[in-house]
């Protein structure tokens, strides 16, 4: 769970805290600096993409939340990981789910996609 370390009046937050990730215990340090959110429609479906521009350990990078509701009215979301991140795939969704638990104060969960691509 983050603490706050201060929410300043321009909306930015800083904390740090620590989460499970892969059975192991990963600290970080999280600053959101900027958030955008729009709601997109298309074909009679709405969703909402949340733009977080945060620095995560040290790493500034802008991250992209869709969050939407099923046909059975539960909302879900997704965000993709970048391989070109410092550190590769595996650290950039660390630094995913630091942001999400900063921000929600609760771990995501992650579900790994196989390669469909070659």
């Amino acid at each position: 769970m983050y603490q706050k370390r201060g929410v300043y009046e321009t909306g930015r937050f800083s904390g740090y805290g620590e989460f499970e990730w892969n059975g192991q215990t990963v600290e970080s340090t999280v600053e959101i600096r900027d958030v955008e959110a729009r709601i997109e429609d298309k074909d009679g479906k709405s969703k909402l993409r949340i733009a977080v521009k945060a620095v995560v350990n040290g790493v500034e990078r802008e991250y992209v939340f869709v969050l939407y509701r099923t046909s059975g009215n539960r909302v879900r979301g997704y965000t993709t990981v970048s391989a070109d991140a410092p550190g590769g795939r595996e650290e950039n969704a660390k630094r995913i789910a630091a942001v999400v638990n900063a921000v929600t104060g609760e771990e995501p969960s992650v579900a790994r996609l196989k390669k469909y691509r070659n």
